[in-house]
């Protein structure tokens, strides 16, 4: 975190409510794209991104000075993104944060045409148990090292390799076959599942073959 994003901080502690808002700015399409790969749904997404805030607003005095604003608020992220069905029931709608209007869609949209966004991966990703699906879409999605999704995920990078390990092999069973599928119609060309152990760090891109 920059000098020019430590003094933002110091000023939200303060009560700037332009300081903050100036936070949400320059984070909230990251969040946004999070929460939209975890959810696939940009209602839902929307939610996700402004619970996010509000979180992060009611428990800023607690954010270490000198610390990266960034894996803070992804963690808060992903917290909500695995809590947001159950909370979304009991939520207390008067409670809220304005968030200025910003167009943080933009990057949750593209690649869409990629075999990871398409519609049987996204439901087969929503399916994953909730750590094992913020682990996928950290690492695999969002392009985070083990090390960034670990801090993000507020766990060690070994439950992080466990969590790619189970969601990787989940994926490939379901997904068989749509690779069979896949291998069909580039002329019975033969498509290999590969298989990372569990210690090894897992090489992207390879979620929707796996």
């Amino acid at each position: 975190m920059g000098p020019d994003e430590n003094a933002l901080v110091e000023r939200a502690k303060a009560g700037d409510a332009e300081a903050f808002g100036a936070l949400v700015q320059a984070h909230a399409r990251r969040v946004y794209a999070l929460a939209y790969r975890f959810c696939w749904d940009h209602d839902d997404a929307d939610d996700i991104t402004q619970e996010t805030f509000v979180r992060a607003f009611e428990y800023l005095r607690s954010f270490r000075e000198g610390s990266d604003l960034g894996p803070w608020l992804y963690r808060i992220a992903v917290n909500r993104c695995i809590s947001h069905r159950e909370r979304r029931q009991r939520v207390d709608s008067s409670v809220s944060v304005a968030v200025a209007e910003t167009d943080w869609r933009a990057s949750a949209e593209e690649r869409t045409e990629s075999i990871a966004t398409s519609s049987r991966v996204q439901e087969e990703i929503c399916r994953l148990p909730g750590r094992q699906r913020a682990a996928i879409v950290l690492f695999e999605l969002e392009a985070l090292s083990v090390a960034e999704t670990a801090e993000a995920m507020g766990c060690s990078a070994g439950t992080v390799k466990r969590h790619l390990h189970r969601a990787r092999n989940t994926l490939r069973k379901r997904l068989l076959d749509l690779v069979e599928d896949t291998s069909e119609k580039l002329g019975g060309a033969e498509v290999e599942l590969q298989e990372s152990a569990p210690h090894d760090e897992p090489a992207r891109g390879q979620t929707a073959s796996e």
